[in-house]
């Protein structure tokens, strides 16, 4: 249980009690609002009642006894209405219904064929095994299904398994069938293509907040609030209405897609060019944002003019198609260039005439691909390589980078994002300069177009905005050298040695392997900032940092700290699930991009065959893979950059090797042979 201030029945604080950390974002919205929408709209409602929110971290199972014993006020994380200490806590009105849903495998054919109004009570359903965990609320259900047929077996689910885990253990046979909230089964059928809802059940649960009993002003208030709120959203899925109707239902719909530049998940953060953009605009019009995530441009703009979303926002280009669509495209909010893609070894080309003899690659729909044709038609003796206009821009980079093609055409937004990560690249002749991006909204919303493009006025050249274009487009990582480590002496790594010692033995981490990893993060500077917001020695997000209970991350020890009890908690995630010695580098791997990112990669180790449990040469090669449309598109969290975990881990695996070799060797990991770190991108 995490605890923050004692209980005091006058304060003028509301005490607002979510799940913790290690239930944050547990998927990438697609079509949802963000998983903290709940918290949000507590801290809405303090807010317009004059009191100051606080938010309270505790373990899910642990919300109800952290209500009752005074350490919050509200529990505002979903909670299911039942009598569980009913005598103590009192049900908010529903926020919302769910219906519980039976799952089963897509494989399993012979299910579907009993499924009727008394599907669970039919005889040819004997004998078929039901996953579910004792703490989940399902529990009871299934148990009431044995009653009433003796022969359905029920399989016991660990209750630290993910919602993923338990549909993952379904497909794989340990059981046939697994009961499940309808929300979260509506969340997996957007990425997942192998289960099948075969029932649901026509009881709704309430999902509620909850106060204790003793508090009867607070519940009355907050229900009267949340029946306006209800009130206000009680409106279709597609709805086509203007910013004034939008404010009056306190949601405008961002329509985009899950890439680096527009929308993804980081370490637990929602981040994206795209989105925070568009979060602002929401944030300063006081209206709350939901994301929708399309496959392409195309899916955009049907969504758009269907009503389902409210602005498109993804680097839009003008075309002579968009312009002919009831559409209205704001004024430029970014400019790009299209520009001749090189490996880094290679003579820059600076002129139409450096072309000759070289064959460049590009899509009939770049914008230059009219320019290059006239090129050629000039006598400029050069050959044309057409390719789709599927190739993501990674894929045209990874193919340029080995010698695949070429040379190709790119847009230097694209490639300056990824040299972020690589430095093999590199991009010369500009072809077209200041193409305009443009936001994408209904003919007939006038005045959100207007409110746009008054955001754009103000912001296009203020200090939000450069922050923000620098952190997606010109933040440069800088590479590990090997001469870094000749400045200290035989009988120490850093200023903070002691330091590293005891959190690293109190926490059972070996100390050169921390100091790897700080090195890595940091280079030892306890003032690094990262672009992204990750501060201090161990690059912790402070958000993170607030739930572990340390501030300061700039005081070497408070981020020494907190970046060994994430560590600690994020290896619990692997206990009991894989060998000691790879522990630690999946412990690293998910560190870097996230526990779920390395779910969704070990998820799709199994798919390819490779072993989820091994990190080097098996799950490292399918976290590559998630940066890729095809994966990315289903898996829990979406797109990734897989080569930057991938590189984090095999980056301190050497630099820990180093300073074995230099520093102490009476403290030799059993670990692998340890080989020199080569860095990796998708091929």
């Amino acid at each position: 249980l995490v605890t923050i201030g004692s209980f005091a029945a006058h304060s003028q604080q509301l005490r607002i009690l979510v799940s913790d950390f290690t239930e944050n974002h547990s998927y990438l919205p697609r079509e949802k609002l963000p998983i903290d929408y709940g918290a949000n709209l507590a801290i809405q409602y303090a807010k317009q009642n004059g009191i100051e929110p606080v938010i309270v971290y505790a373990k899910k199972n642990l919300l109800a006894t952290a209500l009752i014993k005074g350490y919050g006020d509200l529990i505002a994380s979903s909670y299911i209405a039942n009598d569980e200490k009913a005598t103590q806590i009192s049900n908010t009105h529903a926020i919302r219904y769910t219906n519980q849903q039976l799952v089963h495998p897509k494989s399993l054919t012979s299910l579907p064929s009993y499924i009727g109004k008394y599907y669970f009570y039919q005889k040819n359903f004997n004998g078929i095994r039901i996953g579910v965990q004792k703490s989940a609320a399902y529990w009871d259900t299934v148990k009431k299904l044995q009653e009433k047929n003796n022969k359905i077996k029920t399989v016991v689910v660990a209750d630290n398994k993910t919602p993923d885990e338990v549909l993952d253990n379904m497909v794989e046979g340990k059981f046939e069938a697994t009961v499940s909230d309808s929300a979260q089964i509506e969340i997996a059928l957007k990425y997942r293509k192998d289960i099948k809802v075969a029932y649901t059940m026509k009881e709704k649960n309430a999902v509620t907040w909850a106060v204790r009993k003793d508090n009867p002003e607070l519940l009355k208030s907050i229900n009267a609030y949340i029946e306006k709120y209800r009130l206000l959203n009680d409106i279709p899925s597609v709805f086509k209405g203007d910013l004034a109707e939008l404010k009056k239902r306190n949601e405008i719909r961002l329509i985009t897609i899950n890439h680096i530049s527009s929308y993804f998940i980081w370490k637990n953060k929602l981040m994206g060019f795209e989105y925070e953009l568009i979060k602002k605009f929401a944030k300063e019009n006081h209206i709350a944002l939901k994301v929708l995530v399309a496959k392409n441009e195309q899916q955009m703009i049907q969504w758009l003019l269907e009503g389902r979303g409210d602005i498109v926002s993804a680097g839009i280009r003008a075309t002579n198609e968009i312009k002919e669509q009831a559409l209205a495209m704001t004024n430029s909010y970014n400019r790009e260039s299209e520009v001749i893609l090189q490996r880094i070894e290679d003579k820059p080309i600076e002129s139409i005439e450096e072309l000759e003899g070289r064959t460049i690659a590009i899509s009939q729909e770049d914008v230059s691909w009219n320019l290059i044709n006239q090129y050629q038609q000039d006598n400029t003796n050069f050959q044309i390589l057409e390719i789709s206009s599927v190739h993501e821009p990674q894929t045209i980079m990874n193919r340029v980078a080995a010698n695949q093609y070429d040379i190709a055409v790119i847009d230097a937004n694209a490639l300056a994002i990824e040299n972020a990560w690589r430095n093999d690249l590199q991009s010369s002749l500009v072809l077209t300069k200041n193409i305009g991006q443009h936001w994408l909204v209904r003919e007939s919303n006038t005045q959100l177009l207007i409110a746009l493009n008054q955001f754009i006025k103000k912001h296009r050249k203020s200090k939000f905005y450069n922050i923000t274009y620098n952190k997606y487009f010109k933040n440069s990582r800088k590479l590990f050298s090997k001469n870094f480590y000749e400045q200290f002496q035989n009988d120490h790594i850093s200023p903070y040695d002691e330091l590293i010692k005891k959190y690293s033995h109190k926490y059972n981490f070996n100390w050169l392997l921390i100091s790897a990893q700080i090195n890595q993060e940091s280079q030892f500077n306890p003032k690094a900032k990262s672009l992204a917001g990750a501060v201090g020695l161990m690059q912790m997000m402070p958000r993170t940092a607030k739930k572990l209970q340390v501030s300061n991350l700039e005081i070497p020890k408070n981020s020494i700290a907190a970046g060994l009890k994430y560590m600690d908690w994020i290896r619990q995630q692997y206990k009991d699930k894989m060998a000691v010695e790879d522990q630690i580098w999946f412990t690293l791997a998910a560190y870097n991009a996230g526990v779920g990112h390395v779910q969704d990669a070990r998820t799709l180790a199994k798919k390819l065959k490779l072993d989820p449990n091994r990190w080097f040469d098996q799950t490292e090669k399918a976290m590559l893979m998630l940066s890729k449309k095809k994966y990315a598109s289903q898996a829990r969290y979406g797109y990734v950059r897989g080569s930057e975990p991938v590189y984090y881990v095999r980056q301190i695996r050497h630099i820990y090797q180093l300073y074995q070799k230099t520093f102490d060797k009476r403290n030799k990991l059993e670990l692998d042979k340890l080989e020199p770190v080569e860095k990796t991108t998708e091929n």
